[in-house]
């Protein structure tokens, strides 16, 4: 037996010595393997009424061999009731109080004595500690079986285990706790086989304990990668890895662990295990809310019954509620910033439908000038094709009166030449034509002379055309419009007299609104700025 503490010793020192190789091998979490093993903890975790229904039916299937029989009955209640443990805790003590009842009943002090030490170390669980506490108590180790010595151990330690965890967010001293759980936990290994999973799992929590935490971190990676993941050792060692994990600062081996201890929990089945609501609370300090909020909410599905008095539920519940007002928080953001962003495309929708009606306004005024720079251009051909008509035919004139002139000259009719000088009938038909090709190239470049002229003329005194035939004093004004100031040059372009001019220039400013500024006003005609309207 010493050579066997001896060796247990050594092995404790050769693994501590070899931990910081040892947390080089595939120990560390990488965050691929965080990523995979919570999508494989999403996968789990919506079969989970699978498990659970698994669950009940291995209940049942218990509940199946109460009969008759007191002792019979006993057991089953008390089977039930610690299977029930980590699916129901309120259920469990109730099933056991009633194995309880028939070995009192009926003198069965061996399973009362079973029965008694569960629920002793069931109660905690709900935050019962002072009847767990009296219930344990009541119990004299001297005077129950040898064979109840493993049971009684390990139902002190789970008892303690318990109590330590309901305190452990308080300032409550629990050193009482820790010594009385310390104690219990080496007498309990003595009735384990050495080397046995449950034998592993005390021997690392004595090193976790005593602070030799890469030694239990190196042989926790040892348990877990042994067993099924279905094994209760197995739940109960990754989340010991993932406390290790947290204390040596390795946040993905924390979330990595917690998420498998979670796994395992689903599977086998468990309502009451805390792994899943700590993997949503550490989520959620990471900032993952959505998977924070999935697990917790699920997780808060196991505390069904009133009466559960545990810190861990009241944390549970204080977890959900935070995440709830930040999800909260998150939504008012969301729709602050969908507001912001629903008034910045109004505002953009508007500032496009302005641009774009500028934009049709402007393509619709340069349309209309283009046309009009079409229409000048029209004007332009038509006056040159008038003014080379002009001159073909006065031109054909010319040589026409030349041969006749020629002819009349040749046979010596002087009397014929005499009348033909004295004719004006030739200057009266060029006269003539010339004002007709006047009158229409005028208006074709300026198709607006006559509107913009009557603009300066009182209403009652405003000009209509006739078959676009100016009269006599537009032509004047139209002439001096266009540059024309010497009377002289008017006066004989249109065959009338200097004071002919002078009078027509005078009729037409006197029906001005304003004759002073008639002159300058009449100059202005047909100058404004093609695309003075364009916004």
């Amino acid at each position: 037996m010493y050579a066997f503490k001896i060796l247990t010793l050594l092995t404790a020192l050769f693994t501590t010595s070899l931990a910081g190789y040892a947390l080089d091998l595939p120990l560390r979490a990488t965050p691929d393997k965080v990523d995979q093993k919570l999508k494989e903890l999403d996968g789990v975790l919506e079969k989970r009424s699978v498990y659970l229904a698994s669950r009940v039916q291995s209940l049942d299937s218990i509940s199946s061999i109460i009969g008759p029989e007191p002792a019979d009955s006993a057991r089953a209640f008390l089977a039930m009731g610690k299977s029930m443990a980590s699916y129901s805790v309120d259920q469990a003590i109730d099933h056991l109080k009633n194995g309880m009842e028939i070995a009192r009943n009926n003198s069965l002090d061996g399973l009362h004595t079973e029965c008694a030490l569960a629920i002793a170390s069931t109660y905690p669980s709900n935050g019962y500690i002072a009847e767990a506490l009296r219930t344990f108590n009541a119990i004299d180790p001297e005077q129950i079986p040898k064979n109840l010595y493993a049971k009684y151990y390990c139902s002190g330690e789970k008892m303690y285990e318990t109590i330590l965890d309901f305190y452990s967010n308080t300032n409550a001293d629990t050193k009482f706790y820790e010594e009385q759980r310390s104690k219990f936990r080496q007498n309990a290994m003595k009735y384990f086989a050495p080397e046995s999973p449950e034998w592993l799992l005390r021997e690392i929590k004595q090193y976790i304990d005593g602070g030799r935490l890469r030694a239990a971190q190196v042989a926790l990676y040892d348990i877990i990668h042994d067993l099924d993941d279905t094994h209760p050792v197995y739940t109960e060692a990754t989340r010991l890895m993932s406390k290790c994990a947290e204390t040596t600062g390795l946040e993905h081996d924390r979330i990595y662990y917690l998420a498998a201890s979670a796994i395992s929990e689903i599977k086998r089945g468990d309502r009451e295990g805390v792994a899943l609501h700590l993997t949503g609370q550490q989520l959620f300090s990471y900032g993952d809310i959505d998977r924070a909020h999935s697990y917790l909410s699920k997780a808060i599905e196991s505390i069904p019954e009133a009466g559960a008095q545990s810190p861990r539920n009241e944390a549970l519940i204080k977890t959900l509620m935070t995440i709830d007002d930040s999800y909260q928080a998150k939504m008012n953001n969301n729709i602050l910033l969908l507001s912001i962003l629903i008034a910045t495309l109004v505002l953009w929708v508007v500032i496009i439908s302005i641009s774009l009606r500028n934009h049709k306004k402007t393509v619709s005024q340069l349309s209309r000038e283009r046309h009009l720079v079409i229409e000048a251009n029209n004007a332009k051909e038509t006056f040159l094709h008038k003014f080379l008509e002009l001159g073909i035919v006065s031109t054909q004139r010319l040589v026409s009166y030349r041969k006749l002139i020629t002819r009349k000259i040749g046979t010596k009719q002087y009397a014929d030449l005499f009348e033909i000088s004295k004719s004006t009938k030739v200057i009266d038909e060029q006269r003539k034509q010339f004002m007709t090709i006047f009158d229409a190239s005028l208006l074709s470049i300026y198709p607006t002379f006559v509107e913009e002229l009557n603009r300066l003329m009182r209403p009652d005194e405003q000009y209509t055309l006739a078959d676009n035939h100016l009269p006599s004093e537009l032509r004047v004004v139209a002439l001096l419009r266009l540059g024309i100031d010497d009377v002289g040059q008017i006066a004989e372009v249109m065959s009338l007299s200097v004071s002919s001019v002078y009078a027509y220039r005078a009729k037409v400013r006197n029906k001005a609104v304003n004759k002073e500024t008639f002159d300058s006003d009449l100059m202005n005609i047909g100058t404004a700025s093609p695309f003075s309207d364009i916004p």
